[in-house]
């Protein structure tokens, strides 16, 4: 029998907390932790070093989680690769602290490797740059790709760069590899000759 009016209020756990990555989880929860490794970061991360925190509720399905996780973002040249160590299951219950990380990987379609060679009638010093490895999207200036120093040798003048009949352009951009190679033309010959005069002779011995 109830003899007086009764009230009763209904509590909830919030599963899912987001918070500071710096920080320790709240009493009774674990912290789940997302980052991103090199050349990516995290959408819409927190401000704590690009870095996504939750506390979570132990036995809290990981589908609650995933659900809140921030998207990698890769870096240009760059595409997402995996999360290590890997996500549990959308079913699986987060039971203890994990940090994941977001890991990227080099597109090899987005880059392009730039040579310059000496060809057969000069030099490229050693200390000379002559292989750059650049993003298709940047002018080649815009990747700091300089054009080395030649030396011609005796005989040939330097002209320019060459590769498969085009001259070197660093405002282009490039569209796969390319060897640049040096190209030169022969200085003339120059010829000298001597004429003796009335009643003389020229010789080795009169020069």
């Amino acid at each position: 029998v109830v003899n007086a009016a009764a009230s009763y209020k209904a509590t909830y756990t919030q599963n899912v907390k987001p918070s500071d990555p710096n920080t320790p989880a709240e009493t009774g929860y674990v912290k789940v932790v997302f980052e991103a490794g090199a050349n990516g970061e995290l959408a819409a991360h927190a401000s704590a070093g690009g870095k996504t925190a939750f506390d979570v509720y132990p036995g809290t399905k990981f589908s609650e989680v995933k659900a809140l996780m921030p998207t990698p973002n890769a870096n240009e040249g760059y595409a997402f690769k995996e999360w290590t160590p890997g996500l549990l299951a959308d079913t699986d219950a987060v039971t203890v602290e994990k940090t994941y990380t977001a890991n990227f990987e080099e597109d090899a379609t987005k880059w392009a490797n730039i040579t310059f060679a000496p060809g057969t009638n000069g030099t490229i010093a050693s200390t000379e740059t002559i292989s750059y490895k650049v993003l298709k999207s940047k002018t080649l200036t815009a990747s700091g790709v300089i054009a080395p120093a030649v030396t011609a040798n005796p005989g040939y003048t330097f002209v320019e760069f060459k590769n498969a009949g085009a001259a070197l352009d660093l405002t282009t951009r490039p569209s796969g590899d390319a060897t640049y190679t040096a190209t030169y033309t022969e200085k003339a010959n120059i010829t000298i000759t001597y004429n003796a005069g009335t009643g003389g002779t020229v010789g080795i011995a009169s020069e």
